[in-house]
């Protein structure tokens, strides 16, 4: 009805047009936060299936089942914990950007020279890549200091510093391993250090990486949130952890001398190293619980898995 400013009840009803339901609201989606981790994922895949044709193969191919274990630890391993340090360290200390598109291609090359050098056994390449790849990691634990350093108020630095504390652990266990590889240790000290070099591999470098890896990042993994007070908890027992399993990699080491001193260094080692299984245990404990109190996800069992197997195995 003009100029009443009625609606007319004959008038068409319409419906306003609803957006349609895409991803990004129709918008284009921004790039994976982990896109930038995309060159060291595939070396480190393409590590993977050598180190599987090197085992298959055994001692066909140069090298045999010692080449196999390092593309595993260097070529897989380091690759993805320094990469992946750095991504963490970043998003922890809310530093913007990604690290150095040079530095997976030093990396790479520093390893392919040490794997050489191994396989081959020319010493020099050896030494040469040895000596890369303690520097690239050296490099890589004074950035991450840095990036700590200049962050204020952040809730996970501990996080940072167990990542620094794993670092220095890999500069022993390559200085260890080049003395090995190099022929710098004969006789009963060959063993001796060949153990301490695999302590402060597997649980230094990639095991503390992992565990404090776990604690902050397993619930979120998971859609749940980590129980009160156990970062807190983990921020003062890891130190301690870090500190006992690098006693436990000088006793090994010291194990090689002959007579009761050798006893007493591999008895301490186990009790430095039961110190450590503790520490560990205490800090997954809660990740483990607050894993089984999730609804079922595609990352849970990966969870639950890894916390009970490193429970497990220290």
């Amino acid at each position: 009805m003009g100029g009443t400013g009625r609606r007319d009840d004959r008038a068409p009803m319409t419906s306003p047009k609803l957006p349609l339901l895409q991803a990004g609201h129709g918008g284009p989606l921004g790039p994976s936060p982990f896109a930038s981790t995309a060159p060291s994922i595939v070396i480190a895949l393409l590590s993977l299936v050598a180190a599987g044709v090197w085992v298959v193969a055994d001692a066909a191919l140069p090298g045999g089942r010692v080449l196999a274990v390092h593309l595993l630890t260097l070529g897989a391993l380091t690759t993805l914990i320094l990469t992946f340090s750095e991504h963490f360290t970043r998003t922890l200390t809310r530093t913007p950007g990604d690290r150095h598109v040079a530095w997976p291609i030093v990396t790479s090359v520093s390893i392919v020279l040490l794997l050489v050098g191994l396989a081959t056994r020319l010493l020099p390449v050896l030494a040469v890549g040895a000596t890369a790849t303690l520097a690239v990691v050296g490099a890589a634990r004074w950035r991450l200091r840095r990036l700590r350093s200049r962050a204020v108020g952040a809730r996970f630095l501990w996080v940072v510093r167990s990542y620094e504390q794993a670092h220095v652990l890999f500069l022993v266990a390559g200085v260890l391993g080049g003395a090995l590889g190099l022929g710098l240790v004969t006789g009963p000290w060959f063993a001796a250090v060949r153990l301490a070099h695999l302590h402060a591999n597997i649980l230094g470098w990639a095991g503390l990486t992992l565990l404090a890896t776990l604690v902050f990042f397993g619930p979120t993994m998971v859609r749940t949130r980590i129980e009160p007070g156990a970062d807190a908890d983990a921020a003062r027992l890891l130190p301690a952890g870090a500190l006992a399993l690098g006693l436990a990699v000088l006793l090994l080491a010291a194990s090689g001398m002959s007579g009761p001193w050798g006893v007493v260094s591999r008895v301490a080692a186990g009790g430095a190293l039961a110190v450590v299984a503790t520490i560990a245990t205490a800090v997954l404990l809660p990740v483990l619980r607050a894993a089984l109190r999730a609804a079922p996800s595609g990352p849970r069992p990966a969870v639950l898995g890894t916390c009970g197997w490193f429970i497990a195995v220290l």
